[in-house]
């Protein structure tokens, strides 16, 4: 006795006997069952997904991911021995469970970092007087610790530069990171000064 593809014999009733022309007992074809996890899902948690071994044929699981992972479309079905469904693991999010940063903007930066897709990064803002240093990275629902950036102090004034004409000088309020090129030296009958061309005037956490 063959069955069809999906199928297998069940003997459970015994061998097929035949007496007197009549078949006493016969075996059946059964639905053949799921005898291990879907194995095609990129990123699942086979540990934790056994549930879905030896999954009878018309029956549905759930698949389980590893972490930083949320399954989509989870539940898959088993038919005649084959997994039928579109269940993913995808990486997670970061949420708005921002970094402990000091100047931090939390609402501002909470706003524009919300769901921040991993792989991906963000922009921070900081309070007035303050700029960030770089952007947070998101990698699988989590904040890239060896990436967060600090909020750094504006320079509010002029740099500290003998016989610079502070008046026409223009580095007041220069953002942290940032370089400013406006500065002018003094000039008088009797002396003339110039502000050496290989230095750059970047401004770092106020200074």
């Amino acid at each position: 006795m063959n069955c069809d593809q999906g199928y297998h014999q069940d003997n459970s009733s015994g061998p097929a006997t035949c007496y007197a022309g009549v078949w006493i007992t016969k075996p059946t074809c059964e639905e053949d069952s799921c005898p291990a996890v879907p194995s095609t899902i990129a990123n699942m948690n086979i540990t934790a997904s056994l549930l879905c071994s030896n999954v009878t044929s018309q029956s549905t699981c759930d698949i389980v991911c590893d972490e930083g992972y949320t399954a989509a479309n989870a539940t898959m079905s088993c038919v005649r021995g084959e997994w039928y469904g579109s269940a993913t693991c995808e990486p997670n999010p970061c949420t708005n469970d921002l970094p402990l940063i000091s100047q931090l903007n939390v609402s501002a930066s909470t706003a524009t970092c919300n769901n921040t897709v991993s792989g991906s990064s963000c922009e921070i803002t900081c309070e007035s007087g303050f700029t960030p240093s770089s952007s947070l990275e998101c990698s699988l629902g989590s904040w890239v610790e060896s990436t967060i950036p600090t909020c750094d102090m504006d320079c509010s004034g002029n740099p500290p530069i003998q016989f610079l004409n502070e008046t026409a000088t223009l580095c007041q309020n220069t953002a942290s990171g940032s370089t400013c090129s406006g500065a002018t030296c003094l000039r008088s009958l009797s002396a003339y000064y110039t502000l050496d061309s290989q230095v750059s005037l970047i401004c770092y956490n106020g200074t």
